[in-house]
Order: C-alpha cells, then sequence, then structure tokens
C-alpha cells in the first residue's frame, strides 16, 4: 500500500496494523527525511512474534528505509 505522512515539531506516532501469514517474509520500506537534521526519525517493527526491529535516520534529504 501507499501512505504518507508528515508530523510537525512536535513529534508523533502513526501505527498500522497489517495481517501476517506464518512462514513468510514481509519487507517494510519507507522514504523518509527530517527538515533540519537535528531531530532523528525511527520506523520499526513490533508484536509480530518475533523480535522488535527498527531504523532510524536523521538525513534532510530522502533516503530509503528498509526492515526485513
Amino acid at each position: 500500500g501507499q501512505s504518507a505522512l508528515a508530523l510537525g515539531p512536535q513529534g508523533g506516532q502513526v501505527a498500522r496494523e497489517v495481517p501476517l501469514q506464518p512462514n513468510s517474509l514481509y519487507r517494510l520500506s519507507a522514504y523518509v527525511r527530517t527538515e533540519s537534521g537535528a531531530e532523528e526519525l525511527q520506523v520499526s517493527v513490533s508484536g509480530y512474534g518475533g523480535v522488535a526491529r527498527s531504523i532510524s535516520s536523521a538525513l534532510t534529504e530522502y533516503r530509503q528505509v528498509s526492515i526485513e
């Protein structure tokens, strides 16, 4: 699917629940950037029966991040 999210200086959080099939591989990919580079954003995956995983970025240029 496709979604977009913009957060202001106070930050925020969004969550999406996606049904998963057992014994399957999944990848979460997102293009992310920060406005000034002084803040950091985090993309994470949890609650699926495995170890929670995350990736962070503070870049001001768009960067694709992925979690498998």
